[in-house]
């Protein structure tokens, strides 16, 4: 997704929400692999930003002193509050709904606090586990959690156990993060989030058509006027009419981005697919697989146990029913016998 977008206006949005780098002095890199985290990140920066979120996409420096007071009471201020709407308020409200979907079924369940009130978070392991994060909050506050060795120790920490019955360190972020926030919502009680809009939610997202069948033109131009770009993904061993589309990938329904590449499969011809022939006779279930394009017939030499109604009929078939396979593939017929399974003198 980010090398269809721009890398360095991802890195400049991150600027924009106060992430920098641990050191201060190192510039933020925007390759490829940055999106899974390659910076060295400062955790103030990550309560920070994630608070951007949360103040509908208005990002407010960290400040360290809110008041000075003197020795005879006389209140001297603090440091000048310092911010700027860095993101639209849509967007910063559907990157809310997004990451509310880690704590109800993601990653952090077990965060949500007894209160109720709406949180949104997001977690994060390095590659060895040796770091763990979690960082969310809440309408009103965000908090940044993380689990590491200051001391730069590379312990795993999805493998380290407290010892008293907690479970793993890694395990245990969710509910530490949900025990800071219990408190937090006390003093400083939430609104929920705004809802996004469902054009928010989509952006300009499309339906993949269905094109199922059609030539390959027609698949073309189908989805060249729904905004897609076609991909010839080749032909596959499949029924219905030879070049004709037999899938597509995205499948059909599939919201995409408008412009996105859609791979466009056709089929050889050479597959058809088994009909329910069971309970029909032998002529009769020949006849419906000869239409299916089913050349080779056979019955087998054993019969399935049957009573007076079920004798000489189709009990089951190979390839089972609704299979996909060549023209060529014989398909086996077994039929029903007398109450021993024995061959009937009437079935031929």
């Amino acid at each position: 997704m980010a090398a269809k977008l721009d890398l360095c206006d991802i890195r400049q949005t991150a600027q924009d929400l106060g992430v920098h780098s641990a050191d201060e002095k190192t510039e933020l890199n925007a390759y490829p692999s940055s999106i899974l985290g390659t910076n060295n990140i400062a955790p103030l920066t990550m309560a920070s930003a994630y608070a951007t979120i949360a103040n509908g996409g208005t990002y407010c420096a960290p400040i360290a002193i809110d008041q000075i007071t003197d020795a005879t009471g006389k209140k001297l201020g603090g440091q000048t509050k310092q911010c700027k709407q860095v993101l639209d308020p849509a967007v910063a409200a559907t990157a809310a709904f997004a990451m509310r979907g880690t704590i109800q079924y993601g990653t952090a369940v077990g965060a949500q606090t007894p209160d109720g009130t709406q949180l949104f978070a997001k977690t994060g392991t390095t590659d060895d586990a040796d770091q763990i994060w979690l960082v969310g909050g809440s309408s009103k506050v965000a908090t940044a959690y993380w689990q590491g060795n200051t001391d730069g120790a590379k312990t795993n920490l999805r493998h380290y156990y407290s010892g008293a019955g907690y479970g793993s360190y890694a395990g245990q972020r969710a509910h530490v993060w949900q025990q800071a926030m219990i408190p937090i919502n006390q003093l400083h009680p939430a609104d929920p989030f705004p809802a996004p809009s469902q054009t928010a939610l989509r952006g300009n997202s499309l339906n993949v058509p269905d094109v199922k069948g059609k030539t390959a033109d027609e698949a073309r131009a189908t989805l060249a006027g729904a905004g897609f770009t076609y991909v010839d993904g080749g032909t596959q061993p499949g029924g219905g009419a030879p070049g004709t589309v037999s899938s597509t990938s995205p499948g059909a329904g599939t919201l995409l981005s408008q412009g996105s590449s859609v791979t466009v499969y056709t089929t050889d011809g050479t597959q058809t697919t088994v009909p329910d022939v069971a309970g029909k006779s032998f002529d009769e279930a020949r006849g419906l697989l000869q239409q299916a394009g089913f050349a080779n017939v056979s019955t087998t030499n054993r019969y399935a146990k049957g009573d007076d109604g079920k004798k000489c009929t189709v009990a089951n078939v190979r390839p089972q029913v609704g299979a996909a396979a060549s023209k060529d593939t014989t398909v086996s017929l077994q039929l029903f016998g007398d109450e021993d399974g024995k061959a009937p003198p009437e079935c031929r």
